[in-house]
């Protein structure tokens, strides 16, 4: 589901916002926000990212 949302938003040019815990969403990502607190306190940081919804801190 996630990849026909990507797809459909490159084919149409506009951005997708999507919130999720789950890991699998990394790989297809064009950038990564994580959040804590409800403040994104890293941009575009996929180890990080990664690294939390691994469960690790």
């Amino acid at each position: 589901m996630v990849k026909l949302l990507r797809d459909l938003a490159k084919s149409r040019g506009v951005s997708i916002q999507l919130v999720t815990h789950d890991p699998r969403v990394l790989d297809i990502a064009d950038r990564i926000a994580a959040m804590e607190g409800g403040r994104i306190n890293s941009a575009n940081a996929r180890d990080t990212a990664a690294g939390r919804l691994a469960g690790g801190d």
